[in-house]
């Protein structure tokens, strides 16, 4: 008796990973077995971009001194403190209005 067993490597598509390709890659780099392993948009992250990123961690530092981070979905909104502006420009510094 002859039993006979074919074993194969399923090839997923370019925008597809994982076991059976069930997973959707949402980013530019998508690796066919770990996922995204770079996501188009620096807000987000995990194996489907899908995952927030939280700015406002200790480890970040987004916003400048005299201001507050808040975390949003995929970005983040820094908030000076009373009697304080933003400095004009792309730089998130606040600055004493007086």
């Amino acid at each position: 008796m002859c039993h006979m067993c074919c074993c194969y490597v399923l090839e997923c598509p370019t925008e597809r990973w994982g076991k059976n390709c069930e997973n959707y890659c949402r980013c530019e780099v998508c690796d066919k077995v770990a996922g995204c392993t770079s996501c188009d948009d620096p807000g987000w992250t995990g194996p489907n971009c899908d995952e927030d990123v939280d700015e406002c961690n200790d480890t970040l530092t987004n916003c400048g001194t005299n201001s507050d981070c808040t975390n949003t979905n995929g970005s983040f909104i820094c908030d000076c403190h009373p009697w304080y502006q933003r400095l004009s420009g792309q730089v998130e510094e606040c600055v004493c209005k007086c």
